[in-house]
């Protein structure tokens, strides 16, 4: 009696076919995945970046902006965190080609004491054409910055 060993060529194929078949009724589902990952992502690195300029204020002892680099709401193309007195570009942060990124178009100011210099909170809205869910990056007069799923 002879034993078989491995699997023929038919057996492969039909292998093959199958994880094929499960990988394309799987993408679609995987595109929604990232491009929420993508949108989370965006949203904590925003509110990264309003928590380091809160504190560069404080640090600093003066008031620190972070503003969109095309000076309007639209924030997608990134935005640059600069010392308000000197004009000195403290750091830049690259856009998000995919995203939408909308927020205050002048931008927010953290005072030396770490609040926000506009009388009232400011707030960020970060979403994708592909998906219908959205972050909000939301920045109390205190100057914490919050991420939200609502409430833009």
């Amino acid at each position: 009696m002879r034993y078989s060993r491995g699997m023929t060529l038919i057996e492969l194929m039909t292998a093959v076919v199958i994880v094929g078949i499960l990988t394309l009724v799987a993408a679609p589902a995987f595109t929604k995945v990232i491009a929420m990952q993508r949108v989370k992502s965006a949203a904590s690195n925003l509110q990264v970046t309003l928590l380091t300029a809160r504190s560069e204020g404080i640090k600093r002892n003066g008031n620190v902006t972070v503003a969109s680099v095309t000076n309007n709401v639209d924030w997608s193309g990134g935005w640059t965190m600069t010392e308000a007195s000197t004009s000195t570009v403290i750091n830049n942060y690259p856009g998000y080609t995919s995203l939408t990124v909308n927020g205050p178009a002048t931008g927010v100011t953290y005072t030396s004491s770490g609040r926000i210099s506009a009388t009232s909170s400011a707030s960020f809205k970060i979403s994708s054409s592909s998906i219908t869910d959205y972050r909000c990056v939301t920045i109390t007069v205190m100057g914490v910055p919050t991420v939200t799923t609502s409430g833009c």
